[in-house]
């Protein structure tokens, strides 16, 4: 076989140097590690369900502030039905422990176990009553105008006046298992100053509650009343009061705890609660004993109006247990006031409501009457 010339030229010079054959580039082999691929992915995938984990989280607990006024109450009457629920099982339990505890009280005759007078007296507030030890009183009745105050806004929502547009003033009367209970709610604008009218509130509530005028930085009781002040703190008092009748047919007993609560944003609510029975300082056994709960709330408007809210619930006097009572015709006669006259036998049960209602909004015209009145009389 003959090579052209041509080819023959491209030789190298020396017959013997043929390693350039073998110069050829190796063709280098791509691995692929999966293992480390699919780590990479996990990663980002991790990364990324962490954002949106975060972002739920911030939806799920979304500042209180930041949701709508309902919304807001919603989840708080939520919680306070909850709650309920929590104390009427506790209370269940207890009932169920009664017999337990009745027998077990029977066995002793010696002085019980302190820590058992404290455990028993720790749950007597629930039923607005008052133990006789000294350091479970002052709690109770904490306890007592607490409860009563995470309630004011349920009250507002359900009387109308959660975020009235005009006056409100309403007076509700029901009978209930022989009761008398009636309800009262206002709504108004007051032109004074929240300074102004918050210390006069408070004072002629405790006027009322005492049954008492002020004069000379005293409480001086009415004719045929007697009263008892208790500071409990700065911002709470009970107040233990008593009226006789001047015809001597019967007596009233009352024992009030109240409280100022002041928001931060500058709004005071007065609230009060009726104490049904106290161990530690008992009511005579033959008084009718006074039942109401109520508050009154200011809302600073500018410096010189103020939103005015007030709530009153007052139920018939709880007659003694030596009284016998069927109708509330009867009691009715019996809490008559005025000894010159006397009611007739047979009151008809419209107009004895009527009665009631008019002394509702007598009563509530008359503190806004000596409320204005009195700022008056210290401007002057």
């Amino acid at each position: 076989m003959s090579l052209s010339p041509g080819l023959l030229e491209l030789l190298p010079n020396t017959d013997d140097d043929l390693s350039f054959l073998d110069e050829c580039p190796k063709r280098k082999r791509h691995r692929t590690n999966h293992q480390l691929e699919e780590i990479r992915s996990l990663r980002d995938q991790v990364s990324e369900l962490e954002q949106y984990i975060a972002f739920l989280h911030c939806q799920n607990h979304r500042p209180l502030k930041e949701q709508s006024k309902y919304g807001r109450l919603a989840i708080q009457q939520k919680a306070l039905v909850v709650k309920a629920m929590h104390e009427r099982n506790q209370l269940l339990g207890m009932i169920k422990e009664q017999q337990l505890i009745k027998e077990a009280i029977e066995k002793m005759i010696f002085k019980r176990p302190r820590n058992m007078i404290l455990k028993m007296e720790d749950t007597k507030w629930k039923a607005l009553a008052l133990g006789a030890n000294m350091q479970t009183r002052r709690s109770a009745l904490l306890s007592i105008v607490d409860r009563q105050y995470e309630m004011i806004e349920s009250q507002m929502l359900s009387n109308g006046l959660f975020e009235p547009n005009c006056d409100v003033f309403d007076v509700k009367t029901i009978i209930h298992n022989t009761r008398l209970i009636s309800e009262a709610a206002r709504f108004t604008f007051l032109n004074k100053s929240i300074d102004e009218v918050v210390p006069l509130s408070i004072r002629i509530m405790h006027e009322r509650q005492a049954m008492a005028t002020y004069s000379n930085l005293t409480y001086k009781p009415k004719a045929h009343c007697a009263n008892q002040i208790l500071q409990i703190d700065a911002c709470t008092t009970y107040i233990r009061s008593e009226f006789i009748h001047p015809n001597g047919l019967f007596k009233v007993a009352s024992g009030i705890v109240s409280k100022v609560y002041r928001e931060k944003n500058g709004d005071t609510s007065f609230l009060w609660r009726s104490v049904l029975e106290d161990e530690g300082i008992p009511y005579v056994s033959d008084s009718f004993i006074n039942d109401e709960f109520g508050w009154i709330h200011f809302e600073k408007v500018d410096e010189n109006f103020v939103r005015y809210k007030a709530y009153v619930q007052i139920s018939s006097p709880i007659p003694p247990s030596t009284t016998n009572i069927d109708e509330l015709s009867q009691l009715v006669q019996l809490l008559h006031i005025d000894s010159t006259e006397a009611l007739p036998a047979k009151r008809p049960l419209g107009s004895l409501l009527a009665t009631v209602r008019d002394s509702f909004q007598q009563m509530l015209s008359q503190f806004e009457h000596q409320l204005l009145q009195k700022s008056l009389i210290n401007t002057i």
